[in-house]
């Protein structure tokens, strides 16, 4: 799994849905600081890459493809 790729791919939908970090941490209850790991490609996990596919409407395979 490529965190990076992955946390990149995060940070560009955010950004397209205008969302801030702390925008998107209170919608998914977390700190904002774990939006930011995220983003960092730190703290992913099969668990957090679901929550973000669900909330994104993306398949799974779009954060694992490189």
């Amino acid at each position: 799994i490529n965190r990076e790729a992955i946390g990149k791919k995060l940070a560009d939908l955010r950004e397209a849905q205008k969302l801030t970090q702390s925008q998107l941490a209170e919608t998914l209850g977390l700190d904002r600081r774990r939006i930011w790991q995220f983003e960092q490609g730190v703290a992913l996990n099969l668990e957090n890459i679901s929550v973000l596919s669900r909330y994104f409407g993306k398949p799974i395979e779009y954060f694992l493809e490189n």
